[in-house]
């Protein structure tokens, strides 16, 4: 990203929860909600937005109040890392 949009507010008006998750995220979130995601690893061989691994991982880690909690804050923090200030973000 050119350092010149880098440092302008964004907005980001539609955002899923589920598909902001990096396989480093789902890994953090399971330690902490017990949820095991060996039968989803390597969790980068499940990328691909069609692949429903991926969404059944990012499901189970978020389905209790820690999890969710926890994948909120890393997803805003990284979210105000790129300047944005506004994010609608939605959890299903």
């Amino acid at each position: 990203m050119n350092e010149g949009l880098k440092s302008q507010k964004k907005a980001n008006f539609h955002l899923h929860l589920t598909g902001s998750l990096t396989p480093r995220d789902l890994r953090h979130l399971s330690k902490i909600t017990g949820v095991d995601l060996s039968t989803y690893e390597p969790l980068e061989d499940h990328l691909h937005f069609m692949d429903p691994a991926i969404w059944s991982a990012a499901k189970e880690v978020t389905s209790c109040a820690s999890g969710l909690i926890e994948a909120i804050k890393l997803v805003l923090k990284r979210e105000a890392q790129d300047n944005v200030v506004y994010v609608e973000l939605t959890i299903n």
